[in-house]
């Protein structure tokens, strides 16, 4: 008997998370793929970080060959459709849960289609649109938009690699309908920011020490930018 999406959650009458997907075709899956990978890879070191603050360190051994596997999986996308190597760099982009929960939230399920997720304790953050395309591993202007009445103390902060988050300054904030659209540099040279870079607006421009730092001062985020 063919497989029916959704046959036992109907049966039971629960609702059914609604899924959302920006790609068509092949071509297009697989670089979606590759960035929603590293987002697991970069997650799973927070996760680890946890168990063994929370007395779980037995769990992290399992933690470990989750993201041998990943990064595995993560350089067959890289080599497929593109001429790149595996490995993007040698220590890959540190996250945390709630970055990871919100990238699934707002890239992977229709909006107020998730029965649960007001039982989930992970703060939910406001969406950050990176507006700019295809963006290439150069200094350049990026452009975001964000829902929200005003701009005012606001702050970018990129997240990459294990280095120190970067905070830029917010300019040429412009409003319409509610929705602000606003430019902030992308200093790709400086601080050589390569692979998955996460990106997120906090309402504090002190320095953060780690991404957890940065999560716990978010507004809008994760933006996610994969310039090579």
């Amino acid at each position: 008997m063919p497989f029916k999406q959704g046959r036992l959650l109907r049966h039971f009458d629960v609702s059914q998370i609604q899924p959302a997907c920006s790609a068509t075709d092949l071509v297009s899956a697989i670089p979606l793929a590759a960035n929603f990978t590293a987002v697991v890879i970069s997650s799973l070191q927070d996760v680890a970080v946890r168990l063994g603050q929370n007395g779980d360190s037995s769990l992290i051994r399992d933690i470990v060959a989750t993201v041998g596997q990943e990064g595995e999986q993560l350089g067959v996308y890289r080599t497929l459709f593109q001429d790149l190597v595996p490995a993007d760099q040698p220590f890959l982009t540190q996250s945390t849960r709630e970055f990871a929960y919100l990238a699934l939230q707002q890239n992977f399920i229709v909006p107020g289609t998730c029965p649960n997720d007001n039982i989930i304790d992970v703060p939910i953050f406001g969406t950050l649109s990176v507006l700019t395309k295809n963006i290439q591993a150069v200094d350049q202007n990026l452009t975001f938009s964000i829902r929200t009445n005003s701009t005012e103390g606001f702050n970018l902060v990129y997240i990459n690699q294990l280095n120190l988050p970067i905070v830029q300054a917010i300019s040429n904030a412009t409003s319409s309908n509610g929705m602000f659209t606003f430019q902030a540099d992308f200093p790709f040279t400086k601080n050589n920011l390569n692979g998955l870079i996460i990106v997120a607006v906090t309402n504090s421009s002190a320095a953060f020490i780690n991404t957890n730092d940065v999560a716990n001062k978010t507004l809008f985020g994760p933006g996610l930018i994969y310039p090579n």
